[in-house]
């Protein structure tokens, strides 16, 4: 028999025979000294050995001994083995061992599956003992499945503004942008407003922006939506006059 470490709820059998033949099985016996050993350290006297006789009429000399002191394992070892010697003065001398293991999965369940992976309340990880802060365990963990976390998988707002640094530089931006503020390498798509320094759009460099507001700085606009212009020549042929009545145009 084996017993999860640090129970006390657990009983084994033992039969009482007559201490002189050897044979004879003894019932309604009382008063029982019960020392124990674990591990080969030097024995102890049970306080309060708990012992039940099971039936005196079906099962006549058989009795149980709860197993309620000294089971629970040191650090350093999963499984040991634990003895206890039972006397009374009526009855031969009994001897029996049992192993003390430490449980690996919650005792009394049976381990359940998802998705082929076992369910199970783990105490080492890599050799380590797993501790816990408020609650939660802590695990080191070598990698991640490729796609194991999901946007279902994270709890909604469980990524604040606090958590994304205030400089994030974003490299491309591919569609319609309501607003830009900040550097940014390039954009291609409908950009309602962009505040800030812009790499390059659509190919062209700072310096071909300033290039051609430079030109159309120029434009004069005497009309509006009319641009004003001196014509010096049409077709190549140099104009004359200057307008008016007296004086044409005419080439």
């Amino acid at each position: 028999m084996r017993i999860p470490s640090g129970s006390t709820d657990r009983k084994i059998y033992f039969v009482a025979v007559d201490s002189t033949d050897l044979k004879t099985r003894e019932t309604a016996l009382t008063t029982f000294t019960v020392v124990y050993s674990l591990d080969g350290a030097a024995d102890v006297t049970y306080t309060t050995p708990t012992v039940a006789e099971i039936d005196a009429t079906t099962m006549p000399g058989v009795y149980t001994l709860l197993l309620d002191e000294g089971t629970t394992l040191a650090a350093g070892h999963d499984t040991e083995e634990y003895c206890v010697h039972i006397t009374q003065a009526s009855m031969a001398p009994v001897t029996r061992t049992v192993e003390i293991y430490r449980p690996k999965f919650t005792e009394g369940q049976a381990a359940t599956m998802a998705n082929s992976a076992v369910d199970a309340d783990v105490e080492r990880f890599a050799g380590t003992a797993i501790t816990a802060a408020a609650g939660i365990p802590e695990v080191k963990v070598a990698s991640i499945a490729a796609n194991a976390i999901t946007a279902t998988s994270i709890a909604a707002d469980a990524i604040t503004d606090a958590k994304v640094a205030a400089d994030v530089t974003i490299a491309s931006v591919t569609g319609a942008v309501g607003s830009v503020t900040g550097a940014v390498g390039s954009v291609t798509g409908a950009v309602g407003s962009v505040t800030g320094a812009v790499g390059s759009v659509t190919g062209l460099t700072a310096a071909d922006v300033g290039a051609i507001k430079t030109q159309t700085d120029k434009l004069t606009f005497t009309v509006a939506n009319q641009v004003d212009a001196n014509i010096q020549s049409v077709n190549d042929v140099t104009v004359t006059g200057t307008g008016t009545g007296a004086d044409p145009w005419g080439p």
